[in-house]
């Protein structure tokens, strides 16, 4: 099971609030980073825990991951699709990052911006990372790892884009940089993630286990990079609340201000043990806070606990 963020909460003068924790006793998981809007953590389901925006399996499985499970995929055509979607035409600026233990070294893709937008894979022999992104200019800036993978092992990777250097990173460490302004070439249509590949006649669907892969629309820094390869199985916390204060009233429950983006629906749910979710409903939010009462929280004193879904 992945490592959880967990919400200690308690009652001052009548004021709901929270602060953050790690359950267990192992290492505290990373916060998500802004930005993100894809990920796709392989825990027995292709689910997106960032956007809603889930994928479609295809001959793969479910294997012992670096966080929890991961992806299993078994070489030509065994891949995970995700449809087109506007927010990831939006991108400008890009990382790509994924856990990858391969079973052998071979051209291979992990994760890919169709069509062939931004590419995070191997490379072929001796089987180096490399990390692709196609620029306005018509060029295709390619970097590799330097150093060649070793199958059966686990590494994380991440590629970034910010508009003027393309960046490869191998367990936490920069290992090629390029310099490449001009931005990213624009497809003019919504483009879709495909984790491994299919449909190509050299084969570069992956074989091995892919874990924790994810898409943010900026670039993350040196930093943000070190902290997900550091926290190994921990990973990026799940949980991401959104009671931001409130108080309880004996008569009307937990009462608390959100607020989300414009003409966009969430689900909202409540939970008192932060495993299982109840959904109250669904709500449309706007940039401006707006105020929200639980009905059905009467027990008072049990811990209350909130999070809102990005519905498609």
């Amino acid at each position: 099971m992945k490592t959880k963020l967990a919400l200690v909460t308690f009652i001052i003068a009548g004021s709901l609030g929270f602060e953050a924790t790690n359950l267990g006793n192992a290492s505290p998981c990373v916060p998500t980073p802004t930005g993100l809007i894809g990920w796709w953590p392989g825990d027995g389901d292709a689910n997106d825990l960032a956007e809603n925006n889930n994928g479609v399996p295809s001959n793969l499985g479910y294997g012992s991951g670096m966080v929890g499970q991961a992806f299993q995929f078994g070489g030509t055509d065994s891949y995970l699709g995700v449809s087109n979607q506007a927010v990831f035409n939006a991108i400008t600026n890009i990382t790509f990052e994924c856990w990858v233990r391969n079973n052998q070294l071979k051209l291979q893709r992990y994760l890919t911006l169709t069509p062939d937008w931004v590419r995070l894979g191997m490379d072929e022999a001796p089987g180096r990372a490399v990390f692709s992104v196609a620029l306005n200019s018509g060029q295709l800036a390619v970097i590799r790892d330097p150093t060649p993978m070793t199958s059966g092992v686990w590494y994380h990777l991440a590629g970034t884009y910010d508009g003027r250097v393309v960046r490869l990173y191998a367990n936490g460490k920069l290992v090629a940089a390029q310099g490449a302004p001009g931005g990213t070439e624009n497809h003019g249509a919504a483009p879709g993630v495909i984790i491994s590949y299919f449909g190509d006649p050299r084969g570069q669907g992956m074989d091995g286990l892919l874990d924790e892969a994810a898409l943010y629309s900026r670039a993350l820094s040196d930093e943000e990079i070190q902290a997900h390869f550091a926290a190994g199985s921990a990973g990026m916390c799940r949980l991401r609340p959104i009671l931001v204060s409130g108080r309880f009233s004996f008569l009307f429950g937990y009462r608390f201000r959100i607020k989300g983006e414009a003409q966009t629906t969430y689900g909202l749910e409540a939970s008192t043990d932060l495993i299982q979710w109840t959904p109250l409903f669904s709500l449309g939010l706007t940039d401006s806070p707006v105020t929200y009462t639980d009905l059905t929280a009467t027990n008072f004193p049990v811990l209350r606990f909130y999070r809102k879904i990005r519905k498609p």
